[in-house]
């Protein structure tokens, strides 16, 4: 009963709120206007998490291979992003870009999706790069000695060994970043390029002025896609579970 009651307030009761919001409102959804802001959400996550979890593999592989300390360091340093507001990195980025612009280049990157997925590579590395480190610290050095003193090089070790002992970790990483993404809303607000908008920001929109009801619908479309991911996540444990145990 304890564990059912954050459920019940935090989730279900909020959720029967929205599809209600939905019934209500049905015939006033513009569903092409849905099929956009979905597209765009989608491909922004899509990019950006894609990109976390390549870069954050790529640095807890060179921590694991070079055990050099300077590695250590840019791990951590590459995490610190998680613990900055969103807010922060994208005020930071734009002073950071307009610079940039004004000295070495003719045109402003202010507002492009570059600097968009930049920034949300900046937020949500820590979080892609959770579930790599923990892979990696569970498989022994023993692993490593023994592929080198077989001859394998580094691209073999990555290719070979670390690539698929740590595939379920990529995933996981994959998914949760993903879900992040999709619902991130001051750097997505702060950075979009003009005409560009996620499920989030509209959602805000709507709900800034006072128009819950038409809000609802996007925010049911987060619910449903980081459900369907979550579901999917679930699966992916349980099997990684039992194929462990076995």
């Amino acid at each position: 009963i304890i564990c059912i009651i954050p459920f019940t307030f935090g989730f279900l009761f909020p959720l029967l709120f929205i599809i209600n919001n939905v019934i209500s409102t049905y015939s006033e959804i513009d569903f092409l206007d849905l099929f956009t802001l979905s597209k765009n959400t989608i491909w922004v996550s899509l990019v950006t998490a894609v990109s976390v979890t390549i870069v954050a593999f790529f640095i807890e592989f060179i921590g694991k291979i070079s055990r050099g300390k300077i590695y250590y360091y840019i791990s951590q340093l590459v995490s610190l992003g998680y613990a900055l507001p969103g807010a922060v990195i994208g005020m930071g980025l734009i002073l950071l870009f307009t610079e940039i612009s004004s000295y070495f280049l003719e045109i402003s990157l202010i507002g492009s999706l570059f600097v968009l997925i930049y920034a949300y590579v900046i937020r949500f590395m820590a979080v892609g790069k959770s579930p790599i480190r923990s892979s990696f610290e569970k498989h022994p050095e023993s692993y490593d000695e023994t592929a080198k003193n077989l001859g394998a090089g580094t691209f073999k070790l990555f290719q070979k060994l670390h690539f698929p002992i740590n595939k379920f970790a990529l995933m996981v990483a994959f998914i949760v970043t993903f879900i992040d993404v999709m619902k991130e809303l001051p750097i997505t607000l702060i950075l979009r390029p003009f005409n560009f908008d996620t499920l989030a920001t509209q959602t805000y929109e709507y709900a800034i002025e006072e128009m819950i009801p038409k809000s609802s619908i996007y925010s049911l479309s987060i619910i449903v896609i980081g459900s369907i991911l979550l579901i999917f996540l679930k699966k992916l444990i349980s099997k990684e579970l039992y194929v462990s145990g076995s």
